[in-house]
Formats: C-alpha cells, sequence, structure tokens
C-alpha cells in the first residue's frame, strides 16, 4: 500500500454546501481509481503567490489517502477537467505523515465559513439600516 496526498485549490467564490460537494466529487474520483481517503483538511481561503485563471485567492485543500496502483496521471487529468478547481498536486508520503481524524475538520470548516458569509450578510443589513435612519434624520433636521 502507498500513501499519497493531494493539494488542490478550489474557486474562493465556491463556499459551503458548494465546496463540500467539490470535496466529495475528489473523494469519490479517488474511490473509484481505487484509493481510500484517509485524512481531508480544508485549510481554507488564502492568497494566491500569482493568478491563476485571473483569480487571485483559492481554498486549499489537502486530501491524504492510500492506494495499491497509483493511478495519478489519470486522477490528476480528470481533476484539470473540473471547473472549480484551480490546481493540483499529488505528492507521495510516508505512512507516518498521515494525520488521523481531520475528516471532521471538513464539516468544521464548511459551518465556519457559512457562519462568517451570514456574518458578513447581518453586518451589511445593519449598514443598510443604519444609513437609512441617517438620511431619516437628515430629512426631520431640514424641516
Amino acid at each position: 500500500m502507498r500513501y499519497y496526498e493531494i493539494l488542490y485549490i478550489v474557486h474562493s467564490a465556491l463556499e459551503g454546501g458548494h465546496l463540500e460537494d467539490i470535496i466529495k466529487s475528489v473523494d469519490e474520483l479517488l474511490g473509484k481509481h481505487g484509493g481510500k481517503v484517509e485524512s481531508t483538511d480544508i485549510w481554507g481561503k488564502k492568497r494566491l503567490a500569482y493568478l491563476i485563471e485571473k483569480q487571485s485567492y483559492g481554498t486549499y485543500i489537502l486530501t491524504q489517502f492510500s492506494i495499491d496502483e497509483p493511478k495519478n496521471n489519470l486522477i490528476l487529468e480528470t481533476i484539470e477537467q473540473n471547473p472549480n478547481i484551480l490546481a493540483s498536486l499529488i505528492s507521495k508520503i510516508e505512512e507516518d505523515e498521515l494525520k488521523k481524524g481531520s475528516d471532521d475538520n471538513v464539516d468544521k470548516e464548511v459551518k465556519r465559513q457559512e457562519a462568517t458569509a451570514e456574518e458578513s450578510k447581518d453586518e451589511e443589513a445593519t449598514a443598510e439600516e443604519s444609513k437609512d435612519e441617517e438620511a431619516t434624520a437628515e430629512e426631520g433636521e431640514d424641516k
């Protein structure tokens, strides 16, 4: 059994359920080619060192997997066809480099991103309410 990790960068506009769907599709792809996902870790949204497909940010995801017969070229070719994945890289690792129990990070990160998105919507709504109140107050002063 050989161990590998794949690091891929997902389009930064995808969050929540869409991000989870991309992760599941990569996990299913690995399973289809005989691999078994050992752990998945979402590193989060980060600034890219250079533009990739006109994007300056991306969400980094690291998945470690085991496989008997590596078909890394087929896996990478299939991943390249997904327009939501900006870049990917597969590296060989040793068994002692495997992270245990990182799958919970996927759910936690998705929930954190959803909460952050909801907070920013609430802040925008509050800001608009404040502007409306200021406008109403200014109208009252003008009279």
